[in-house]
C-alpha cells in the first residue's frame, strides 16, 4: 500500500510556483505546530528541546541535532522533518505525536520549500 507521503513525494514542485517565504508561510507552522517541543530552552522553562532539535527559527532548523541534519536542502525525500511530519496519522513516529498530523496544505508547504533548497 502507497502511504501518503509517498503519494506527496511523487508530486512535482512547480516551477512556475511563487518561492515559499520562511517567515510568513513555513514559521507560522512550526510555531503552531512543533515549537512547543522543539524551542529555545529559556522560553520553555529550561526545558530542553525534545530530541535536541530546535524548530523556532531558521538557523536551528539547518543546524539539525548532534545527529545531523533533518533537511537536506533541495531533497525533501532525504528530510527527516518532511518525512516525520508527512506520516500517516497512526504512524508511531509521526510529528507531532500528540496532536492531530500537519494538513496536506501544511505538508506541501514545507516540501516546497525544502525543495527550493
Amino acid at each position: 500500500m502507497i502511504s501518503l507521503a509517498q503519494v506527496l513525494l511523487s508530486l512535482p514542485v512547480g516551477a512556475d510556483a511563487p518561492a515559499v517565504d520562511f517567515r510568513t508561510e513555513v514559521l507560522p507552522i512550526l510555531k503552531a505546530r512543533c515549537v512547543e517541543c522543539h524551542v529555545d530552552p529559556a522560553s520553555n522553562g529550561g526545558k530542553r528541546p525534545k530530541g535536541g532539535l530546535r524548530l523556532d527559527g531558521k538557523h536551528w532548523i539547518l543546524a539539525g541535532t548532534r545527529s545531523g541534519p533533518v533537511i537536506v536542502p533541495g531533497d525533501p525525500a532525504q528530510s527527516i522533518l518532511y518525512e516525520l511530519v508527512s506520516l500517516d496519522a497512526d504512524d508511531l513516529d509521526r510529528m507531532p505525536p500528540e496532536s492531530a498530523p500537519l494538513t496536506i496544505a501544511e505538508q506541501m508547504t514545507l516540501r516546497a520549500w525544502i525543495a527550493e533548497g
